[in-house]
């Protein structure tokens, strides 16, 4: 399983699982495109790639999914695929395959406003990571 949508007040929260931390950073951003949208096909029209950091491994996580999110809101693009290049504790780099939005084919299923910190859990469990965040709709 890759993550697990969760019911919170007001809000969507994710529960996401990854066998690596590169895996669940990947798994991440096909979790939100999938709460906005249900996922998209595996045809690509651009490829867009981008470097973020953070303070923390929650605050790197955190930049990536309000990233993310600006390329639907401010860019107005669904990403169909992210492959994270390359990742430490303080920085990644990734790869996003996106296609323009089109609301003649592309469907919103849910208006995520933004990114919260409130739950947000980022951590090591047993053999892979685990990561926990909340939506705002």
């Amino acid at each position: 399983m890759k993550y697990r949508r969760f019911d919170h007040t007001a809000d969507i929260g994710v529960r996401i699982f990854g066998e690596t931390l590169k895996s669940l950073f990947e798994h991440g951003a096909e979790a939100l495109f999938s709460l906005i949208s249900g996922g998209g096909s595996a045809e690509k029209s651009a490829i867009v790639t981008l470097a973020i950091a953070g303070d923390t491994l929650e605050d790197l996580f955190m930049n990536w999914m309000k990233r993310l999110l600006f390329e639907f809101n401010g860019n107005e693009r669904l990403i169909i695929r992210a492959v994270i290049l390359s990742l430490s504790e303080n920085s990644l780099e990734a790869e996003l395959w996106v296609v323009p939005f089109d609301p003649h084919i592309h469907e919103i299923q849910n208006e995520i406003k933004a990114v919260t910190y409130h739950g947000l859990i980022v951590e090591k469990r047993g053999e892979g990571w685990f990561a926990q965040v909340i939506f705002d709709v």
